[in-house]
């Protein structure tokens, strides 16, 4: 099968898109917080990073994701990108080399 490039507008209006919903993350940590505070922030934060997850695997193109106690990986665009740091990471990493290339 052949492959049907991606243009460069298609490729930043996406990182756009990713920055925003990272951008739109609750913050994990709050120095000084209790442990009630806490607990919940994390919660809250798991819950974002999920929701997040099905996003990115609900779009039109079909993105690839997959992520275990390694680390993860994210296909998106025929950009590829991996990450130890989970989901997150490899976001990171692929609006990073998105910018990068174009």
């Amino acid at each position: 099968m052949k492959r049907i490039p991606v243009d460069s507008a298609a490729l930043h209006a996406r990182a756009d898109w990713l920055q925003d919903r990272l951008d739109a993350l609750p913050a994990r940590y709050v120095m000084g917080e209790g442990r009630d505070a806490f607990d919940a922030r994390t919660r809250a934060h798991a819950a974002a990073v999920d929701l997040l997850r099905a996003d990115i695997l609900a779009l039109p193109e079909a993105p690839r994701r997959y992520d275990d106690h390694s680390g993860a990986r994210l296909t998106m665009l025929d950009i590829r990108c991996t990450s130890t740091e989970g989901v997150i990471g490899a976001c990171h990493n692929w609006i990073a080399r998105v910018r990068a290339a174009n």
